[in-house]
């Protein structure tokens, strides 16, 4: 399969969400500070190998602003 060659996308927009924060911005700074994006599992209880994760804070995926 193959696609036309005069077909063309438009780039409108990016976005992040993280363990560090909701937006690219928040994500950043938080980085640049040296804040860590993994911890221990808090959402649910985890019964395996790895108990430590990148969870994203109140991470709602209906409500996310995308």
């Amino acid at each position: 399969m193959r696609a036309p060659r005069n077909r063309r996308v438009f780039v409108i927009g990016y976005g992040a969400a993280t363990p560090l924060g909701e937006t690219f911005a928040q994500t950043w700074e938080r980085a640049v500070r040296g804040e860590a994006g993994f911890r221990k599992v808090t959402r649910c209880q985890v019964e395996s190998l790895c108990n430590v994760v990148g969870e994203i804070p109140d991470w709602d995926p209906r409500i996310f602003p995308f």
